[in-house]
């Protein structure tokens, strides 16, 4: 049976498989994709998660979650895949030389353009294409957009010729999406609420966010922006027609996706490698409004992205939506499961 280890050395806190609770403990979209992926996976082979904050070892949803010290020599693993820690990969090369690995990133790079003048910074892109070179791994990214963006913050190193990083493998696989199935078709799921608005990606720009409702409102004073967040004392500080639900589970989370108007994004700070939650917001049938950077022009229709700096093309897009109808979406077969577990598989296998 082919065995294959998932290497997680950022994760804030251990997680498992029983993943509906934990997001609203604020663990977030890479280990919900690491999960799900490692499970559909574990139907056919030995699949082993290891942590490095992980002090027992459990089984969850046909998955071994290990520590990190756990991983030793005896497992003989057919495929590594290290998560976003290009240092870990000599390490893993030194226990398993016979091993594909794989360095599975999930994170934008985009610091300030002084940040690449000092050296330090600069040989950090150094480190990370020698990581891949010298342990023959492959770079692995969630999104074409995700994979540009590596490569652009790789080639403005120390090396800064093309042909380094060119003798990289690297390719990019759509995260992984999962919303509970009953919201998969309009007959088993809530009817939309024509006047609510969601928005949950509070750490990638809440005030951004609530800046343009309070421009929307001006025009349509109808709407409601609801939102889930962690810190308690905001919640003293927002606007009119704004509301807090709290922490929120995945399956919750969802369901306040699918009878929403839209995902109410127009927020232009922190751009999304995938941006799971449009995959769930297409999956539920809810349209997303986003800024056009990062993985939205890949993941989103036309309709669904703009420039959210401009204020007034926020409200006229929505009351747009709101006069002629929203955009109709629907989940892409990219990111569903049997396709990227498909996908993933095929790099396993060499291909």
């Amino acid at each position: 049976m082919q065995a294959i280890i998932f290497v997680d050395a950022a994760c804030p806190r251990p997680y498992n498989a029983n993943l509906d609770r934990q997001r609203a403990t604020g663990l977030g979209g890479t280990e919900g994709t690491v999960v799900r992926l490692a499970v559909r996976l574990a139907e056919t082979r030995r699949v082993i998660v290891a942590q490095h904050n992980r002090d027992h070892a459990e089984i969850s949803g046909g998955v071994e979650f290990v520590p990190l010290k756990h991983v030793s020599r005896d497992l003989r693993p057919d495929a590594v895949v290290v998560l976003r820690r290009p240092e870990r990969l000599w390490g893993m090369r030194t226990l398993f030389p016979h091993a594909r690995l794989f360095l599975w990133m999930h994170d934008w790079h985009e610091p300030p353009a002084s940040w690449f003048t000092h050296p330090r910074n600069q040989a950090r892109h150094l480190r990370m294409v020698l990581a891949l070179l010298n342990t023959d791994s492959t770079l692995v990214c969630v999104s074409a957009a995700h994979l540009a963006n590596i490569e652009q913050f790789a080639s403005r190193g120390l090396i800064r010729s093309a042909h380094q990083l060119n003798r990289v493998r690297r390719t990019y696989v759509y995260n992984l999406v999962g919303v509970p199935e009953h919201l998969r078709t309009p007959a088993t799921r809530r009817p939309t609420n024509p006047n609510k608005l969601f928005f949950g990606s509070v750490w990638k720009g809440l005030d951004l966010v609530l800046t343009a409702f309070e421009h929307v409102r001006r025009t349509l004073p109808h709407v409601e922006l609801q939102v889930s967040f962690y810190d308690p004392p905001k919640m003293l500080r927002l606007p009119q027609n704004v509301v807090n639900l709290g922490p929120l589970s995945h399956d919750e989370f969802c369901e306040h996706l699918a009878d929403s108007f839209c995902y109410f994004y127009p927020a232009y700070r922190v751009p999304e490698t995938f941006g799971l939650v449009f995959g769930e917001s297409h999956a539920v049938g809810t349209p997303v409004l986003a800024h056009h950077f990062g993985a939205a022009p890949e993941l989103l229709s036309p309709a669904e992205v703009l420039d959210a700096r401009n204020l007034d093309a926020v409200t006229h897009r929505l009351a747009d939506w709101c006069s002629n109808g929203r955009p109709a979406v629907a989940p892409r077969p990219e990111y569903l499961t049997a396709e990227v577990a498909r996908r993933w598989t095929e790099l396993f296998n060499g291909g």
